[in-house]
């Protein structure tokens, strides 16, 4: 009879590098199987290899997946007319935030100081809509792009 080499709990948990108590929390959850020898449990070393083989995260034997090749980098040149780009490269975030700076400068001058909130929220996004619409016409302007359908 060929009997297979038992395993004491503290020796599969250096093998898994776990604690004790974790290795009896398998046992008990029936993930591993063990043996009660005189009061001790002993799990089978077959067991603990099994295991580790069923919970391999790349297993040996799959093919391995070769990440994606990266997209090529733009031509160096220049950028093209027509958009904030040309300007400057974060010119939209930085127009944005201009435009919310200058209506909320514009909308402490308009509305009142005992102004409600819906009304303060009002003259905010009106102010806003104002002072972005005048950023995006300098910002067009120094791209090279018409600020009208009509101009040449």
């Amino acid at each position: 009879m060929d009997t297979p080499k038992l395993l004491r709990v503290s020796e599969v948990a250096k093998v898994f590098n776990v604690s004790r108590p974790t290795v009896y929390r398998m046992v008990k959850a029936g993930q591993l199987p063990a043996y009660s020898i005189a009061g001790s449990v002993r799990i089978p070393a077959e067991a603990v290899q099994r295991y580790l083989d069923a919970n391999q995260v790349c297993p040996v034997h799959a093919p391995m997946r070769l990440p994606a090749p990266a997209a090529p980098a733009p031509p160096p040149g220049p950028r093209p007319r027509g958009t904030y780009a040309a300007v400057a490269p974060d010119a939209g975030m930085l127009a944005e935030r201009q435009a919310w700076q200058i209506a909320r400068r514009m909308a402490l001058k308009l509305v009142p100081a005992d102004a409600t909130d819906a009304q303060w929220d009002a003259a905010l996004q009106a102010a806003y809509r104002t002072a972005r619409a005048k950023i995006d016409a300098r910002l067009t302007r120094q791209a090279g792009r018409p600020t009208s359908p009509s101009s040449p």
